[in-house]
Formats: C-alpha cells, sequence, structure tokens
C-alpha cells in the first residue's frame, strides 16, 4: 500500500453527469509509490472504496492508500460545510492511531 499524507477528498465536477453518476477523487503527497516520487503531489483515479476511520482508500486503477493526516484547509472547509461524520471518522481514526 502507498501512503497518502496532506491529503484531501473532492468530487469531480463534470456538469454533464448526474450527481449520482459524479465520481469522488484524493489528491495529497505520496510516499511508496514506485510510479511517482516520494513527495509528489498526485490525484488519483476515482474512488470505489473508502473508509475514513481506518485511515483506507482503493481506487479504480486498484491502488491502495493508507491515509495519513488530512490536508488542514480541506478539515476546516469539512467544519465550516458541517460534514459532521466525516469529521468524527477523522478523529476517531487520529485517536486510535495515537493510543
Amino acid at each position: 500500500m502507498f501512503r497518502l499524507e496532506n491529503w484531501s477528498m473532492f468530487v469531480d465536477p463534470n456538469p454533464y453527469l448526474a450527481p449520482e453518476l459524479q465520481r469522488g477523487h484524493l489528491t495529497g503527497t505520496v510516499y511508496g509509490n514506485p510510479s511517482f516520487e516520494d513527495g509528489a503531489s498526485i490525484t488519483t483515479s476515482y474512488i470505489i472504496e473508502i473508509n475514513v476511520r481506518k485511515g483506507y482508500a482503493k481506487t479504480r486503477s486498484g491502488s491502495e492508500y493508507v491515509l495519513g493526516n488530512p490536508h488542514p484547509e480541506w478539515v476546516g472547509w469539512l467544519k465550516e460545510n458541517n460534514y459532521t461524520q466525516t469529521l468524527e471518522d477523522l478523529e476517531n481514526r487520529e485517536s486510535r492511531l495515537m493510543n
């Protein structure tokens, strides 16, 4: 598995797709992927599986990521937009990793 730090999620903003067909992606700094230099900024193929609480994601290309620390601006955006479940998952993950 590769590690993704300073990560965030976003939905591909294709205005011609119905909302249920739009796909989520991850962006961040990757480590341990032989296709990229450690510390490279990447955007993944679309997410097919993610568990923020467990710190894991899998993408369409088959890449699997350990999710490190999220991007602080994204966390701020989550707070401003009341994405409470995602914030709770991040908090639970962080406290679990620290114990």
